[in-house]
């Protein structure tokens, strides 16, 4: 049986007074009265499904089991540090194998195959790797290592070839070293761009932005003192077509600057300490992209991209306080729901007494989905890298901490199911692309569903329906042309459900749409019998 029970919730259409012997003005009224009245039918009816399918959702959600913890699936062995500075993966040889490229402290970079872990490469003594990030900024086919140094006397910024591992550039000496990097065509001239944000000089002064030109290597601008260690990322946040650089700093503040004028845009409240992490995203789906940010008191906070207004913020999993050392956004376990990747720091400062976790949030929800056991603090300093590295079709999280390199699996343990339309809205002769994904890892098979529900209509009916087998990780596309339906609007839900063989619901999910009415009235029977149509002419 399916998870269809109880009373179904109906909408009751106004039957408005059509009287042919009523004086023309009063039928003109009526018909402003009675496009009022569709527009509050369509509310109504989105409302009535949302409402369902919240219900169904929360309901049969209710008896999940929560996820594992994260694997570690490989420790590196000690690199001889006090912190990993950058970590990245990239198949960096043209080998066909991805490989792990890290910076540590210590002044080495090295890199390792992605899937035995051997060592391939170490390079010779910098002083002190301070960042390290991989990409193309040049457009050679070629990918290059783009690291920062800090030997004590000096600070630059290298590029270095990924196969030769030669030097191809060096910048003049920088105030403060460089704490992070991006690769990124960032004022949209056709060339990509290094973006650093450097350290302070421990006083909180002197930290700036620097960019330079890809290919030429010239510095096209630096920033203001920003007064304290910055982190940033690249997109374009408030979706106004140009690219910004939003970054946080170690005095407790974000900043947006325009990527081509370089303008200050925003610049956030006091968030009380150090800002560790930046990410942005549209983490939850919604179509905005959001600012993510993690700082030295252990708070996650998500901003709107456009308005900055707070989303979120999250508390301390069990009570535990500490730095948020690093962050990052994906899609970590391929549900079709992206996640926040972040690393805390707990403890005392002292890498002997602290230790640290990886976390994995929702994005939508915000539940804390996975944690690690504890290891080693600082975990996440060198950012947090999510990539297929060993190629057995699972991505990996790979980040460091105070001398390790660690890759967590991110596999999910529970079958899981999602569905979404490409819009809310549909009118006659529009075309729907619906998306589900469908993820079964465990060892036994289960049975797929999906409803189609209009509950103005008291309208169910089964579209498809499956056995999942062990093992089955795929996402499915379906299209049609809306009909016809007539004149009267009316809100739909699709309800996708796993069920084991005692049918017992394991995951299940809802998508809501609206149909905007044709032209012609018609019947609820002649809607059913033709959404039944529908679902047989589906692709």
């Amino acid at each position: 049986m399916w998870a269809f029970t109880g009373s179904v919730l109906k909408v009751g259409v106004c039957d408005f007074i059509k009287d042919k012997k009523k004086k023309e003005v009063k039928r003109k009224k009526m018909k402003i009265k009675t496009k009022i009245a569709i527009t509050v039918i369509i509310l109504l009816s989105i409302f009535v499904a949302m409402l369902l399918a919240m219900t169904m959702a929360a309901k049969n959600k209710d008896t999940q089991e929560p996820q594992s913890s994260l694997e570690l699936e490989w420790v590196s062995d000690d690199l001889g540090c006090f912190y990993v500075r950058g970590v990245a993966s990239s198949d960096i040889d043209m080998d066909g194998i991805t490989e792990i490229i890290v910076g540590t402290s210590a002044g080495y970079i090295y890199i390792f195959n992605g899937i035995t872990h051997v060592e391939e490469w170490k390079s010779g003594d910098y002083g002190s790797i301070s960042s390290l990030i991989v990409g193309d900024p040049d457009s050679d086919g070629i990918t290059e290592i783009v690291f920062g140094d800090d030997t004590g006397y000096s600070n630059k910024l290298y590029v270095m070839h990924g196969v030769t591992h030669e030097i191809e550039w060096q910048s003049d000496d920088l105030i403060t070293p460089i704490a992070s990097l991006r690769i990124d065509d960032v004022d949209s001239d056709g060339t990509n761009e290094i973006v650093a944000g450097s350290w302070d000089d421990g006083t909180l002064n002197d930290a700036y932005i620097y960019i330079f030109d890809g290919i030429s290597h010239v510095q096209e601008w630096i920033s203001h003192d920003l007064h304290g260690e910055i982190r940033l990322d690249i997109d374009d946040v408030d979706g106004d077509g140009t690219k910004e650089i939003v970054c946080g700093t170690r005095d407790g503040y974000v900043y947006v600057f325009d990527g081509i004028s370089h303008t200050q845009e925003w610049q956030s409240a006091d968030l009380g300490c150090y800002v560790r992490g930046v990410a942005l995203d549209d983490v939850d789906g919604d179509g905005t992209r959001e600012i993510i940010v993690g700082n030295a008191e252990g708070y996650i906070y998500i901003f709107d991209g456009i308005s900055h207004v707070q989303e979120w913020k999250s508390s301390n999993p069990d009570d535990r306080i500490g730095w948020i050392s690093g962050l990052a956004v994906d899609d970590v376990d391929n549900d079709g729901v992206k996640e926040i990747i972040a690393g805390l720091m707990v403890g005392d400062i002292l890498p002997t007494e602290g230790v640290g976790y990886v976390y994995v949030y929702d994005g939508v929800t915000h539940d804390l989905e996975r944690q690690s056991d504890s290891v080693e603090q600082f975990i996440g300093c060198s950012g947090i890298d999510i990539n297929d590295v060993d190629s057995d079709g699972q991505k990996e999280i790979i980040t460091g901490g105070c001398g390790h390199i660690y890759v967590f699996g991110v596999s999910s343990t529970i079958p899981s199911v999602s569905i979404s339309t490409d819009k809310t809205t549909y009118t006659t002769g529009d075309t729907m692309t619906v998306t589900i994904n469908i993820s079964n890892p465990t060892e036994d098979s289960v049975m797929f569903q999906w409803y189609w529900g209009v509950p103005q209509y008291s309208i169910w009916r089964s579209v498809k329906s499956a056995t999942i087998p062990a093992g089955y990780a795929n996402t499915l596309n379906f299209s049609f042309t809306i009909p016809n339906w007539g004149s009267t609007p009316f809100g739909n839900v699709f309800y996708v459900q796993l069920l084991d063989e005692s049918s017992e619901v394991l995951d299940a999910e809802v998508a809501w749409w609206a149909y905007n009415p044709g032209v012609e009235a018609m019947s609820q029977v002649d809607i059913a019998e033709e959404i039944k149509r529908t679902i047989e002419r589906m692709e």
